[in-house]
Formats: structure tokens, sequence, C-alpha cells
């Protein structure tokens, strides 16, 4: 049997084209196919960037090159 046999390679490759990523249920109850937790919005007792923190993230956009 070759090293690189098609039986070999299938065995190898297969497993790797199941994975499946676990649902989590976002806050839109309407719609939880569109929402999960990475995206759904931050509650504001969690936040930690304030008005300061957003006027210079804008300035350091508008001051970089683009690109």
């Amino acid at each position: 049997m070759s090293l690189l046999s098609p039986k070999r390679l299938k065995a190898r490759i297969e497993p790797h084209l199941h994975w499946r990523v676990p649902f989590q249920a976002g806050v839109y109850a309407n719609s939880p196919r569109w929402s999960n937790k990475d995206l759904d919005p931050i509650h504001p007792e969690k936040r930690t960037w304030g008005g300061g923190d957003y006027w210079a993230y804008w300035v350091s956009d508008m001051v970089g090159e683009p690109g």
C-alpha cells in the first residue's frame, strides 16, 4: 500500500470534513439563526469603552494612512 493511496488519504481527511460548531442562541428570540453571543450587543454595565475611546479610535483612523 502506497503512502498516497486514495483509500488512505480519504481515511485521513474525512474526519475533518464533518466538524460542527455547537449552536448557542443569542438574545434575539425572534431570529435565533442570525444572532449569537459574539454578535449580540454588550449590556451597558459590561461596556468598557467610553466617548473618549471612540473619539481616539476615530482620530487614529483619520490620521492613519489609507489602505
